[in-house]
């Protein structure tokens, strides 16, 4: 399973998460999973329902720094699905992700050797090793208005 950044006017996709022999993650952040769940593109195809795009999105996931909260909202969307003990089921959820460890997420910092330009401003990087959001490989390639509407799209834009 991948996840991916697409838009039809990119000529690449952004690789977010990748599940399987050659795995790659964390790919999203928790604010930019519980963004992502929240604001779908009406007019895009695709699920819409919020506990649906979380629970599909939560495998990419891969925090140290989570709400004290987001054992409670995941459990929330957890119940819409019909789980039981949703409490101990999101816990045990956000606790262990059997690929990667937590990450710690962060904006990038100017460089004096990129000529003190930040290179993906709003965009949010990981530490992560096997994170293919560890840089700025998620933005290599697009233009600056690209770069500004994938950080509106992971909800990240306003951070900054």
């Amino acid at each position: 399973m991948e996840y991916l950044i697409t838009h039809p006017e990119w000529g690449r996709h952004g690789h977010l998460a990748t599940l399987d022999g050659h795995q790659a993650g964390p790919g999203l952040s928790w604010s930019e999973l519980t963004h992502i769940a929240r604001t779908p593109d009406p007019n895009a195809p695709g699920i819409h329902a919020e506990h649906a795009r979380m629970l599909l999105l939560l495998p990419a996931l891969g925090d140290q720094d989570l709400p004290e909260d987001a054992p409670e909202a995941l459990s929330d969307l957890l119940a819409h699905a019909d789980m039981p003990d949703t409490l101990g089921l999101a816990q045990a959820l956000l606790a262990d992700h059997p690929l990667w460890e937590p990450a710690e997420w962060t904006f990038p910092s100017a460089s004096p050797l990129s000529g003190s330009r930040e290179p993906c401003p709003g965009i949010l990087q990981c530490d992560g090793p096997l994170s293919p959001r560890c840089g700025t490989r998620l933005a290599q390639g697009i233009t600056r208005e690209q770069s500004d509407r994938l950080a509106h799209a992971l909800g990240t834009w306003s951070a900054v």
